[in-house]
């Protein structure tokens, strides 16, 4: 459901159980008999599909990781939409803090404001929170350590801290954040797309606190 740039695609990786039961990825071209794409416009203005498969030929993907790797997949899938929204994020208080710094009310920048100064604070620490979060993250991915809790942690931080960031920066920016021919809500349309993609802020959570209970390293 949901596959991102799938119209374009010549193959698609697509997890499936064998006759074993063991979940192995395989390679699915989509130009091939029993292959749908049904595509449609998302939130962020992207385009994606829903990709439906009908006896459709598939080689297995036999080189990789020595692990689960679905769950390996998913682990860097997880990362990269972390460093993806900790990127839109900080580019969105930049464009925040320009505009604040240039709009002026009673003869003054409304970012001399405590209200405006206190709320961009609070997204500039967020932005922080979310590079180090999915940069330790991908720091135990690349070296060998346990991360599942960390990348769990830095895809939590991306969608709770990016949507509290997309709305303060739309909120700052007055009546401007809600014209659609000034690019401040493109930050907010693709933050909203990216909180729930690949699981939402609040399942991450979940995810998190059965690997804690399991006695997972943070």
């Amino acid at each position: 459901v949901g596959v991102r740039s799938a119209h374009l695609a010549d193959a698609i990786i697509v997890p499936a159980t064998d006759e074993a039961g063991a979940v192995g990825l395989y390679l699915v071209p989509t130009a091939g008999a029993g292959v749908r794409r049904d595509t449609f416009e998302r939130t962020d203005r992207g385009l994606a599909s829903d990709v439906r498969f009908d006896g459709a030929a598939a080689g297995l993907l036999a080189e990789g990781p020595e692990e689960d790797r679905l769950d390996w997949l998913l682990r860097q899938i997880w990362t990269a939409v972390a460093a993806l929204q900790s990127g839109i994020s900080q580019a969105a208080v930049r464009q925040a803090a320009d505009y604040t710094s240039g709009r002026e009310q009673f003869g003054v920048p409304i970012a001399t404001f405590q209200a405006v100064a206190h709320q961009l604070a609070d997204c500039h620490i967020d932005t922080e929170a979310m590079g180090v979060t999915y940069l330790n993250a991908l720091w135990r991915e690349t070296t060998g350590r346990p991360s599942r809790a960390a990348v769990h942690v830095a895809k939590y931080w991306a969608a709770e801290a990016g949507d509290r960031v997309a709305r303060t920066v739309q909120h700052v920016h007055g009546g401007m954040g809600a014209d659609v021919t000034y690019p401040v809500h493109r930050y907010m349309l693709w933050t909203t797309q990216l909180a729930n993609t690949a699981g939402s802020g609040a399942w991450h959570l979940q995810q998190l606190a059965d690997l804690v209970g399991e006695g997972e390293q943070l």
